[in-house]
Parts: structure tokens; C-alpha cells; sequence
């Protein structure tokens, strides 16, 4: 980043002092009587500090000279660190009008958090109430991200068939505020727009208790959710996935013939401890998946036969390893435990 020429404003951010170390500089302040400006600076760390600092504009915008007679400048705007927003937040409680700066960031990491579309997913309500509120809570991040894919031309943190959902929803969502919804729009765009407000702050604006803003907001959600069903009958989809009810009514009579098939195929625990042997000497599992294995079998209750039991507790402390007196002991379970099934059968 270029470097602030003399006569403009300082830009606040991090700066390096040549051959020192990081400093913020939070704002400018012009002496009362003669003009003077003056930059005031705190030293940039990892903890909590207070070292606050003065430098004259004279002096920041000033150089110096290395020992091989080459200036440099002695304040530096430095674009490897990264301003922290606890950082900042901590600045305004010492008394510094940072209001405006702070309010950036939140919104930059609001608009672009890619955080929220790994953990949800679209189309995937259990019901158009749900829906409706999908929509309207991810409304900004998901115009910004559209915004965003625009402008770059290409799908940015987003897949092709997850973005044309995107759209078509905010689409949607904006006839309807044109039309069935209008009586909701300025609500709408307090409550779920860019500085969206709390039940508690949007009741205050307006003079009203919170009781009446949540029933304001009931009205809203079911309203848009009958939109939105009305869409999908009309289209003859259904962009929810409702919960599958099993019908008990519906059995099979030859319910009794399948238990005794799966009674046939399913396996017993020395068969299921044998694999579970042949996996660590093969390298299949990892020994967290060995431990999942073995609980998902038996789960935290004692096992009562002694061999199978040793085969656990074996699997249980000792997997994971390859030493020679390991593998003899693998060899020797699973000798007893192929005698054992033979006996079974």
C-alpha cells in the first residue's frame, strides 16, 4: 500500500517504526491555540495495554538515516498485521471515538463470513415457517454473497446449484415485500437488514413493548410462509424436506421371516472382534476408530466373557503400536478366537 503523503490525514491502522516495532495509530488531533497536529499512536500488542503515545505530524511524516547514508521512513503503514476488533473495542472503552471503524469490520466479517453457509443447509426446513425464517435471518449475508459472486464474476465461497437457490429466494422474497408483504417491509429491513436490531432495540425506537414487536414478527413469518407454500403448489415442488412419519399400520406380514434372516446374517461378537484385530494388523483404522468401533458394539457396560473381554481391553489400550510383542499377542487372540467361532458353528 502507498505510503501517506505529506499534507493528508494519517489513515489509522498499523504502522512500523523503522527498525522498531508495530504501532496503531488511532486519529489525528489538532492542538487548539496553534493548529499543531498531532498523531496519537498506542503501542500495537497481543494483550491489553494502555501505552498510548503522542508523535507530531512533523516527526511521523519524517526520515532517517541507516548507517549506509540510504533514508527510509520513520512511520510505515504496515499491511501484514491485521487490525483486531477486540483491539479496537478496547480503544473505545479508554475514551477514543472509534465508533465508525469498529462498525466497519463488523459489517466487512458480517457481509463475508463464510462460516454460516459451511454449517446450512438450503432448502432443508423441516417446514415453510422454518423456511421463511431461513430466509429472512441469512437475508443480508446472502445478498451480500450474491453481490459479491457478481461482481467477481464467478461463484465465490458458494456452489453453482446453492447461489441459483440464493437468488431465486431473495427474488422471491423481494416481490413479495412489494406486494402481500409491503405492510412488512419497513419491519423487515429494521429487524433482518444491515444493522439489524434486537426485539429490544427496534421496541425502543418505536415506543412499543417487546411483547408487541414479537407478535409483529409472528405475523410477518406466518404471512411469508404462506407465500411461500403458495409458491411451491403453484410450481409443484416442495422446497422443504417435511419429516418422514412411519406408518406402524403398514407391516409387512412377513415381518417374522425377515427377523429370522437378519438373525441368520448377523454376526457374533468373536466374529466382530476378529475383524476388529485383522483392521489393526491391515491398518484400516485409525485408534480412534478402533475405540468408536468397540463402543458402538458393546457400549461402557463390562463385557462378561473373559475372552472377549481381553480382546477389548487389549484393542482398548494397546492398538495403535506395532512392536514385535504387540503382534504376538494379536496372533494369539485371534488363534483363540477363530477356535472359539469353529466351536460355535
Amino acid at each position: 500500500m502507498p505510503y501517506e503523503r505529506k499534507g493528508e490525514k494519517v489513515k489509522p491502522g498499523i504502522y512500523r517504526v523503522y527498525n522498531g516495532s508495530p504501532v496503531e495509530v488511532i486519529m489525528m488531533v489538532p492542538e487548539p491555540e496553534t493548529g499543531k497536529e498531532f498523531v496519537i499512536c498506542k503501542k500495537w500488542r497481543f494483550v491489553r495495554n494502555k501505552d498510548y503515545f503522542v508523535v507530531s505530524k512533523e516527526k511521523f511524516y519524517s526520515e532517517v538515516e541507516d548507517k549506509y547514508g540510504q533514508k527510509h521512513q520513520l512511520y510505515r503503514y504496515d499491511d501484514s498485521y491485521e487490525e483486531q476488533l477486540s483491539n479496537l473495542e478496547d480503544i473505545e472503552e479508554d475514551g477514543f471515538n472509534v465508533r465508525e471503524r469498529i462498525i466497519r469490520m463488523e459489517k466487512k466479517a458480517h457481509r463475508f463470513d463464510d462460516t454460516y453457509l459451511k454449517s446450512r443447509r438450503l432448502r432443508s426446513s423441516p417446514s415453510y415457517t422454518e423456511y421463511a425464517k431461513d430466509i429472512l435471518l441469512h437475508k443480508t449475508k446472502d445478498e451480500a454473497r450474491v453481490r459479491l459472486c457478481r461482481s467477481e464474476k464467478k461463484y465465490v465461497g458458494i456452489k453453482k446449484e446453492d447461489y441459483i437457490i440464493l437468488v431465486s429466494d431473495l427474488k422471491f422474497l423481494d416481490i413479495c415485500l412489494k406486494g402481500p408483504l409491503a405492510p412488512f417491509a419497513d419491519f423487515i429491513n429494521e429487524r433482518f437488514g444491515e444493522e439489524p436490531k434486537s426485539i429490544r432495540e427496534y421496541a425502543a425506537a418505536h415506543d412499543i413493548n417487546r411483547g408487541s414487536v414479537e407478535h409483529i414478527q409472528r405475523k410477518m413469518i406466518l404471512a411469508f410462509a404462506e407465500e411461500l407454500k403458495r409458491r411451491d403448489e403453484a410450481d409443484g415442488i416442495k422446497r422443504i424436506k417435511e419429516p418422514v412419519l412411519y406408518d406402524y399400520s403398514a407391516e409387512d406380514e412377513d415381518d417374522e421371516e425377515k427377523e429370522e434372516q437378519a438373525e441368520e446374517t448377523k454376526i457374533t461378537d468373536e466374529e466382530y472382534l476378529l475383524s476388529l484385530l485383522n483392521d489393526v494388523l491391515d491398518r484400516k483404522h485409525s485408534e480412534d476408530g478402533i475405540r468408536k468401533a468397540i463402543n458402538n458394539r458393546f457400549g461402557s457396560a463390562d463385557v462378561e466373557d473373559k475372552l472377549c473381554h481381553d480382546v477389548c481391553t487389549f484393542l482398548l489400550i494397546c492398538c495403535g503400536s506395532k512392536n514385535p510383542v504387540k503382534l504376538n499377542r494379536i496372533y494369539d487372540l485371534k488363534n483363540k478366537l477363530k477356535k472359539r467361532i469353529a466351536e460355535q458353528r
